[in-house]
């Protein structure tokens, strides 16, 4: 059975959504160039259960309700604002930390760790469990599939970079 021109047209505004950059995919990068592929497979993992929240949320109706709520709906927002400002926060100190650290890491030939305080399944499980404007779209299984092949593009990206030829034109460059 063909879908409909309806169905198609959603499938492929969603695969945009999807694919678009956003919050989700630096938290992914953040983890695999900091951590490596498993990490940023735990990540994309925790970001689609947190739109699993509310996934199930819709199928219960109680997004209707956070939609309906302006101020129930804008204390998630504000909160999950924060979040995502702590960890970019957190990121920059980290890698500003790190960055003195450099000549030894290259030494070592590793990246620097990212050293975020929480794993990297509840750090994407929270990104979206608070970001309420996940309640308003459901594309579980796209996500899904997306991050997943994200966080390994990624993560092979990061054995790029610590590839010694790489390194060393990054420290002839920094010199």
């Amino acid at each position: 059975m063909l879908a409909d021109a309806d169905t198609i047209g959603f499938l492929g505004v969603e695969l945009i959504v999807v694919m678009t950059p956003g919050p989700d995919m630096a938290l992914v990068t953040a983890h695999a160039l900091g951590r490596g592929r498993g990490a940023a497979m735990t990540s994309a993992i925790g970001v689609n259960a947190g739109i699993l929240v509310h996934a199930a949320a819709a199928a219960l109706g109680l997004s209707a309700l956070l939609v309906s709520s302006s101020v129930a709906f804008t204390l998630v927002k504000l909160v999950g604002a924060g979040f995502l400002l702590f960890l970019g926060i957190r990121t920059i100190l980290d890698a500003r930390r790190t960055h003195r650290q450099a000549t030894v890491e290259i030494a070592e030939r590793r990246l620097p760790s990212m050293r975020m305080s929480r794993s990297p399944f509840w750090q994407g499980f929270w990104s979206n469990v608070l970001n309420p404007k996940v309640a308003l779209r459901i594309f579980l299984a796209m996500g899904l599939v997306w991050l997943l092949a994200y966080a390994a593009i990624a993560a092979r990206m990061a054995g790029f970079f610590r590839s010694e030829r790489v390194r060393r034109r990054i420290a002839v460059q920094d010199a």
